[in-house]
């Protein structure tokens, strides 16, 4: 009766870590490229998916019934962001799509506004 008790749970066991070992690695994400490293092209769409990311929090946020006045304030801070920021953003993937060379100060400009939105989102 032991012995086959014995069995079966090292045969659990075994299972276990096989299907353990299978899914090493699975469901993680490569390490982010730093900022620094990326192309223009990858530039300009990390500046698009952060965007459309906060686009789309900032729309169900606004969408919600009864915001506090913190949310409120939050939304509306978000919202002049994402206004000052939709036509940077074009402009500079409108200049790397066409093999240009985005202006630095406008590149900076647009990380700031990203990063003001990022933090509001805390």
């Amino acid at each position: 009766m032991h012995r086959k008790r014995n069995v079966l749970i090292v045969l659990l066991i075994a299972c276990a870590l096989i299907a353990g070992c299978a899914t090493i690695g699975a469901g993680t994400a490569p390490a982010a490229k730093p900022f620094a490293q990326m192309s223009y092209v990858e530039r300009a769409t990390y500046f698009q998916d952060i965007y459309n990311k906060q686009y789309d929090d900032t729309a169900a946020m606004g969408a919600m019934p009864n915001l506090t006045p913190a949310q409120t304030k939050i939304y509306n801070m978000k919202k002049e962001v994402l206004t000052k920021a939709w036509p940077l953003i074009r402009v500079y993937r409108t200049i790397v799509v066409n093999g240009g060379v985005p202006d630095p100060g406008k590149e900076q400009e647009i990380n700031n506004l990203i990063n003001q939105l990022l933090a509001a989102g805390l």
